[in-house]
């Protein structure tokens, strides 16, 4: 029941958990259970890669750029509900670091993949270096909006 839930918002099983989980959390909280699921999703797809698994591995790297950037959206404010909100943050994003939409077109393709089955290993081994790119950028960031909103909330003490 959940998994059909999970797929006709498409959403990853996972990040759909988050998404029921979250509605009881204030933002702090969301946007720790954000990155520690993108941390997840990161680790799974160094596993499935070493197995040879690249169809999982690479829809792993999308899982974690997609929670990172519901991280960044629930700090900025944002919705994050799904496929189109993520690719508006990663519009807005772009204000910050221009490559952020492109490197995101590139984890696309490797969730494409998942559902087609048609990269070889050496062009997932380069999407894959890019997607990396993505996800060091977003978390960059995400550690600069929550160093910025610590300082707000100390300033108001």
């Amino acid at each position: 029941m959940l998994e059909q839930k999970a797929q006709a918002k498409n959403l990853d099983l996972g990040l759909y958990v988050a998404e029921l989980l979250s509605t009881d959390l204030d933002s702090k909280a969301k946007v720790e259970l954000y990155s520690l699921l993108s941390k997840e999703y990161l680790m799974e797809s160094e596993e499935l890669t070493n197995k040879g698994n690249i169809k999982e591995a690479g829809e792993r790297l999308w899982n974690s750029a997609f929670s990172l950037l519901c991280a960044l959206g629930e700090n900025m404010g944002v919705q994050h509900a799904g496929y189109r909100d993520v690719r508006l943050i990663a519009e807005e994003l772009a204000k910050q670091d221009s490559e952020i939409p492109y490197l995101l077109d590139n984890a696309e393709v490797l969730h494409s993949n998942f559902y087609h089955n048609f990269l070889s290993e050496r062009s997932f081994s380069e999407r894959k270096k890019r997607a990396l790119t993505l996800l060091e950028k977003l978390e960059k960031i995400l550690e600069s909006q929550s160093s910025s909103l610590k300082a707000r909330t100390s300033e108001r003490s």
